[in-house]
């Protein structure tokens, strides 16, 4: 079912553990094909699973919507050390709607606002687990019911809760926050420690479903593990210095790492590589997804950044285009890990490397 047989997940463990392990002798590499079904019939609310999920009306049950992915994932053939599974778009930052910020939704993204929070000072903002949140049981109800509809067939990911400096920005409004940080340093403290701690329950529930079903775990991005992992982020951090970073983002991030199995940074733009070092620096960090930013070079561009990484033994998530890839593959080899969209002329790229 879906494309994907016995064989291919005991490999798709053997390698994944390999490279988290710093074992595989060649990178990872992810890439689907689809196949088209012209008999089917999309809902008016449904275009794919990427888009939809998150937005589709909450009078659309969490059945529907399951169904609606597996309908999607029977169309979608994964290729190289790609694997079917579905996450749960809510937008990045989702956890900030779970416990009282605004969820507005928009065609192309999610926005969260500080909502129940709006007019309280920063240390009147103690934000509690909300089991009835709206936002949070219809996340939880979709993934339980994707999980009952694939069962071990296929893999059913996570909200992007976001990182924990973003989530206080979201709650408390990021040009507040900003202003605390002069201002009132503990109170930041004490918030982002309070939201640290309901990051780890709210992951503790969805790791329950997600790894019911025996086929390891994953994030909102496409890293998998047998074990409890996540894609680490603090877009916050483009903001503050690296000073501030050390102050008030690293501490959350290395105890997010003490507590996962596998983890890996996403560091997002030039504005954050001043604090690269410290992202390097962080023991239990299994890696480091360089993303450049919109209108920057390409990832061809910025081998000294990958070999930074190679250097610190960490490994390397790319993204770009194949030809990129290539590059980057041509100087920095060790634990590489590339996830991009394929033409059917690149797909060589996949057989020669991965022999599939």
């Amino acid at each position: 079912m879906f494309n994907y047989n016995e064989e291919r997940w005991a490999a798709l463990e053997k390698n994944w553990t390999a490279w988290w392990n710093h074992d595989l002798e060649r990178p990872l590499v992810t890439a689907f094909a689809h196949k088209h079904d012209p008999d089917r019939k999309r809902p008016q609310w449904w275009r794919n699973w990427w888009e939809s999920i998150g937005k589709a009306p909450f009078s659309v049950s969490a059945e529907e919507v399951a169904e609606e992915c597996a309908k999607d994932l029977s169309q979608s053939v994964p290729l190289g050390d790609a694997w079917p599974r579905v996450w749960l778009n809510f937008g990045p930052g989702s956890m900030a709607g779970y416990v009282g910020g605004e969820v507005d939704p928009k065609p192309e993204t999610f926005w969260f606002y500080p909502g129940i929070w709006k007019d309280k000072d920063l240390r009147d903002i103690k934000p509690e687990y909300l089991a009835d949140n709206p936002w949070w049981q219809r996340v939880s109800s979709i993934q339980r019911a994707c999980a009952e509809r694939f069962g071990s067939n296929a893999q059913v990911g996570f909200s992007d809760f976001g990182g924990n400096m973003d989530i206080a920005a979201s709650l408390r409004d990021t040009e507040k926050l900003l202003c605390d940080l002069i201002d009132d340093p503990e109170g930041v403290d004490a918030l982002v420690g309070r939201v640290t701690e309901l990051w780890l329950r709210y992951y503790d529930e969805q790791y329950a479903i997600a790894g019911a079903t025996g086929r390891g775990v994953a994030p909102w991005a496409p890293i998998w593990s047998p074990k409890r992992t996540y894609m680490l982020q603090s877009d916050f951090s483009y903001m503050i210095s690296p000073e501030m970073f050390r102050t008030f983002t690293l501490p959350t991030l290395k105890k997010d790492c003490e507590i996962l199995d596998h983890t890996v940074y996403h560091l997002d733009g030039a504005g954050q590589l001043g604090d690269l070092d410290m992202v390097l620096g962080i023991e239990k960090l299994n890696a480091v997804q360089w993303v450049y930013g919109d209108g920057a070079p390409s990832a061809r561009h910025w081998i000294h950044i990958y070999k930074r990484i190679e250097e610190a033994g960490k490994g390397i998530y790319t993204v770009g285009d194949a030809d990129d890839f290539l590059a980057v593959y041509a100087q920095v080899k060790n634990h590489l890990y590339y996830n991009g969209m394929f033409t059917q002329k690149d797909r060589c790229i996949i057989e020669k490397l991965l022999n599939c």
